[in-house]
């Protein structure tokens, strides 16, 4: 399942929430509050959230991140492209 480092009230964390949203994808919220910020520095190359887990993948900055869900699961309302190999009488 696809986790994000999240900062509740982050405006970045937010975009990186309406893209996961958008695609209707199931994620997991891990708070990156004081208390377990050493998550985030044990996985990420900086200090700072959003961060984002997908299996081995591991994805820091919301542009980025945004870019990367586009890519693998496609574009609001259009098909991946593993979903047009895949899936093609969906």
């Amino acid at each position: 399942m696809i986790k994000l480092h999240n900062l509740e009230g982050c405006p970045f964390c937010i975009r990186v929430q309406k893209k996961l949203n958008d695609l209707k994808l199931e994620y997991e919220i891990v708070d990156a509050d004081a208390d377990n910020f050493a998550t985030v520095l044990k996985i990420a190359e900086y200090d700072m959230v959003p961060v984002l887990e997908d299996g081995e993948t591991v994805i820091q900055d919301s542009a980025k991140i945004i870019s990367y869900l586009e890519e693998t699961y496609g574009k609001a309302g259009q098909k991946s492209l593993f979903q047009k190999i895949f899936h093609k009488d969906d």
